[in-house]
């Protein structure tokens, strides 16, 4: 991914600049598009393929739009068309293990015997869904690197890139309060207020995260505060008021995924040691939002290139 922003901007004029974001939402949604549904600009027509992640797009678009307003519409529609593009390559896929499966039930009674003899169940034993998932994501991204770390490896060993995302989650996060409603007539109390429902509550959490009681030098990007073994370590409390990703019913399903896919574009990018990102500071900074709550300016305008000194 790294490399191929890089080659875009090494093509591009010296005084030219890419939209960083925008590059690595474009690579990162081939990749899983590939990891995720096997489509490929092999298997797929590149039409399809970029009418996906249009449709993608919008859907984020229009997520907190009126209803009724043209980017709802907008993302209604691609909501139709993502739908049938999946259900029409599950049948397909489908099609083919059915087959596979058929194939494999008429196949050797002698080669069933010994599968059931090593543990294995004729291949269909495809083990934890994340983890294969994971794996598969991880050798992608590390293709040409001579190296395929698994996704326990990735999880365990990267304790500062851990920091390093956290942190950064800190000063921008995606998420700064949960909504809860309740139809029910019931009353209760919450943080001594007694209230009655039917009522729907925001429960607003993101102020917690620049919170000097919490996070001293809040304004300040220091990774070295989530490392267990530093003096700077944060405390339980501020440990349990960071839930980037929401909480309880509300936790993103796929934040563990998501990690996943940082660290392995950081771990990308590190592989290097001559890659660096040149931007203009005076023209990046953070920018308030609803969804994603905080995020960078203008899609974060730089360049991805190779050191020139040593």
């Amino acid at each position: 991914m790294w490399k191929q922003i890089e080659e875009e901007c090494s093509n591009n004029n010296t005084s030219d600049t890419v939209v960083i974001q925008d590059a690595i939402c474009k690579a990162q949604f081939f990749l899983m598009a590939k990891i995720l549904y096997g489509m490929t600009p092999e298997n797929t027509s590149m039409e399809v393929m970029l009418q996906l992640r249009q449709d993608f797009e919008a859907q984020l678009e229009g997520h907190f739009s009126p209803r009724g307003s043209a980017k709802f519409i907008k993302a209604k529609e691609g909501s139709e068309r993502i739908h049938k593009i999946l259900a029409d390559k599950f049948d397909s896929v489908l099609k083919e293990r059915r087959a596979l499966y058929q194939q494999q039930d008429s196949g050797d009674e002698e080669k069933k015997d010994d599968s059931k003899n090593d543990g294995s169940s004729s291949g269909r034993n495809i083990g934890n869904a994340m983890d294969v998932v994971a794996d598969a994501l991880l050798k992608e991204e590390m293709k040409g690197l001579g190296i395929e770390p698994t996704y326990t490896q990735m999880k365990n060993n990267m304790s500062y890139a851990d920091a390093v995302i956290k942190e950064s989650m800190r000063i921008c996060p995606i998420i700064v309060s949960i909504a809860y409603k309740s139809d029910e007539e019931m009353s209760f109390s919450f943080k001594g207020q007694k209230l009655q429902a039917p009522i729907s509550i925001t429960l607003a959490f993101g102020q917690n995260f620049t919170d000097e009681r919490f996070f001293p030098q809040p304004d300040s990007f220091i990774p070295e505060r989530w490392l267990s073994d530093s003096d700077l370590y944060v405390s339980d409390e501020a440990q349990k008021a960071f839930m980037p990703f929401g909480a309880g019913r509300h936790l993103c399903l796929g934040f563990k995924l998501a990690d996943l896919v940082l660290k392995s574009a950081l771990y990308c990018f590190a592989s290097d040691e001559k890659r660096v990102i040149e931007f203009d500071h005076s023209n990046v900074a953070k920018k308030a939002g609803i969804f994603p709550s905080y995020s960078i300016s203008d899609g974060f305008p730089g360049r991805v290139s190779r050191a020139t000194c040593s």
